[in-house]
This record gives structure tokens, C-alpha cells and sequence, in this order.
């Protein structure tokens, strides 16, 4: 993010581009150890200050993402069960008109359990 807030500004500067090789060179060097100094000097001493409140950060967003995944889960599972409702309202019904086309004896199910039986029975 602040690359290319920078990026926008400072384009223009010569050698721009380069310095930004360099700078990358210098945090990833091991002789230079640029990254441990970053951190040692900046990062971490931010972090200790404001620990409380990172972690509070990330339990607030890992309760909203177990949430949203929760509703959405409750919702697909809804969705398949509507679905597979549907599909046993119909089927039966579409099974004894192929039945009957095909001169077979017409058989009424009485449940999913004996149409999906029936059908296993007359596939194999």
C-alpha cells in the first residue's frame, strides 16, 4: 500500500526505480541484515506497544469470519435441502410416466427409500 502511495508522488525522481531495487537488496541481503534492523527499530517496539489491541483485532475477525462462514454453511446446506426436497417431490412421479411408456408394471412408492430401491432394482 505505501508503495504505491509513493509511487504516485515520486515517480518522477530520477533513479526512482532503482532505488527501490536497492532498498529491497538491502532488506533481503543477509550480510546487511536490513529486514532484522527494520524490525528490531520499528516494528517490534509498535507491535509491543499496541499488542492489546492486535489481538483483540484478531479475535474480532476470526469470530465475524466463523460467522459469515456459519451463515453461509447454514444457508447452502438450506439451499441443498430445499433442492433434494424437490428432487423427491418430482422424481417418483417422472419414474411411474417412464414406467408406464415403457409398459412396465406401475409401481407407487411410497417413500424416497422404496423409489430409490425400485430403481436400483430395475438398473441392475
Amino acid at each position: 500500500m505505501g508503495e504505491r502511495l509513493a509511487d504516485a508522488f515520486v515517480f518522477w525522481f530520477p533513479l526512482y526505480s532503482e532505488a527501490k531495487v536497492a532498498f529491497v537488496v538491502w532488506l533481503w541481503q543477509p550480510r546487511t541484515q536490513g529486514a532484522k534492523l527494520l524490525y528490531e527499530s520499528f516494528l517490534k517496539p509498535f507491535l509491543l506497544e499496541h499488542e492489546q489491541e492486535v489481538d483483540r483485532c484478531i479475535d474480532e475477525s476470526r469470530t465475524r469470519a466463523t460467522d459469515l462462514f456459519a451463515s453461509y454453511w447454514s444457508r447452502a446446506m438450506h439451499y441443498a435441502q430445499q433442492c433434494f426436497y424437490h428432487a423427491l417431490q418430482s422424481w417418483p412421479s417422472n419414474q411411474n410416466q417412464v414406467q408406464g411408456r415403457q409398459g412396465g408394471s406401475q409401481f407407487n412408492p411410497n417413500n424416497a427409500h422404496e423409489a430409490a430401491a425400485a430403481s436400483y432394482y430395475k438398473t441392475n
